[in-house]
């Protein structure tokens, strides 16, 4: 399976504090080079930290503030104790339209050894958010954050794997992690039931203390157990595609080509079947012309949501003037998806609707995404003909006006 590894001191640069929620921060002393060479979806990584590196990302009142002032129910609100969910009925309200968390009662849990668990954190954090968006953009992967606290000694969840990678934070307090490597390697979701590994696999055990990073790729074993006093730690799942997902694209591509929607002929024509399938394998190698990994990554982002976020105040404003200082990201999807036949991009598809665009404005709509921003000058570096720029800027205009993009002046 590879080497493990566990890197550092608890000596850090307090530097590190304020760009903690970058990847590379996260991830030091090694490089990004290091971690995706020799680590990334291939073997397990533990990096002590400095205590209280992570704090700004999660503390107590936030959580507190989440609980008190949302509505959430399981699953996004789970109790676990023992390796079992807690019955909900147990710690929360009944109430028209769905239920209502009881804070007497989870307290009481709590204070019991029961584990308190936050799915898609995320959306609940901002700083998490930004850590998602961040590490998104650095692995190209689909991220969701869920937040773990404890009190007790009681593991909230049996020893089991995941089927997506997991990079472990742990922001307050400690808590002991044992990890196994796979029984079967990179499994899917197909492979969900799978015996265990017996107890002497279990060959890294340590504690995780405030500041530490703990990465685990897809199908390691572990255990986490808290040991009796607080803590809090973060995981992020890091879910990459793999080849089906691969060959679901290419069969959304191939339907586009009337061979993809035809029906498969009959046993009863067998040289009707034998020119289906040679027809058919034709349009599936057309569709690795071109760079066909960038074209996957592209479509693959572009299908993602972008994450809600408002300005409401300005909504009565009309649409402002742009110049090369002009912040502009997408609204509805992460990233900008193309439409076309034949090798020719035809339009552009951005908050549902098609948008045609003239052809030297597509480098400068790559650039484009919902979880950063670029500014107007870097989109108009990618015309060949400065005499161009007015034109980009009219159908920025355009799509922001349409809700495709979000424009504000650079701070």
């Amino acid at each position: 399976m590879g080497k493990t590894a566990s890197f550092g001191s608890r000596e850090t640069n307090d530097a590190g504090r304020s760009t903690a929620t970058q990847f590379d921060a996260l991830i030091a002393p090694i490089d990004r080079a290091t971690f995706v060479n020799e680590y990334f979806n291939k073997t397990m990584l533990h990096l002590p930290g400095e205590e209280g590196r992570l704090d700004h990302l999660l503390d107590w009142q936030d959580i507190d503030h989440v609980l008190e002032y949302n509505r959430l129910e399981p699953p996004r609100l789970r109790l676990t104790r023992a390796g079992k969910v807690i019955d909900r009925t147990l710690y929360t309200h009944e109430r028209r339209g769905g239920r209502d968390i009881d804070a007497g009662a989870t307290t009481m849990l709590l204070r019991q050894g029961a584990t308190l668990a936050l799915g898609f954190a995320d959306d609940l954090f901002p700083p998490l958010r930004k850590l998602g968006d961040h590490i998104h953009e650095v692995l190209g992967a689909h991220i969701n954050i869920n937040a773990y606290a404890s009190w007790g000694t009681q593991s909230g969840f049996d020893a089991h794997f995941d089927h997506h990678d997991v990079l472990v934070l742990q922001v307050r307090g400690r808590k002991r992690w044992r990890v196994a490597e796979p029984e079967f390697e990179k499994p899917v979701l197909r492979n969900h039931k799978m015996p265990g590994p017996v107890e002497e696999k279990f060959k890294f055990d340590t504690i995780l203390e405030s500041g530490d990073v703990l990465y685990l790729p897809r199908g390691w074993w572990h255990e986490a157990t808290p040991l009796g006093e607080e803590s809090l730690h973060i995981t992020i799942a890091i879910t990459c595609p793999t080849a089906r997902d691969v060959l679901d694209w290419i069969a959304s591509r191939v339907e586009q080509d009337l061979v993809g929607r035809t029906d498969v002929p009959p046993p009863s024509q067998p040289e009707a079947r034998k020119a289906y399938f040679a027809d058919l394998l034709s349009a599936i190698e057309a569709q690795f012309d071109g760079d066909i990994s960038e074209d996957f990554a592209r479509s693959r982002e572009a299908e993602r949501p972008a994450t809600p976020r408002f300005n409401l105040a300005r909504i009565g404003e009309s649409v402002p003037t742009i110049d090369r200082n002009t912040i502009i990201t997408l609204a509805s999807e992460k990233r900008v998806d193309e439409r076309g036949k034949d090798g020719t991009i035809e339009c552009v598809v951005l908050g549902g609707r098609e948008w045609p665009c003239h052809p030297p404005f597509l480098p400068a709509l790559r650039l484009l995404r919902s979880y950063r921003g670029t500014s107007f000058g870097e989109l108009a570096a990618t015309l060949a003909d400065p005499a161009q720029e007015k034109g980009l800027q009219g159908f920025v205009r355009m799509l922001a006006a349409g809700g495709a993009v979000f424009l504000e002046p650079r701070e």
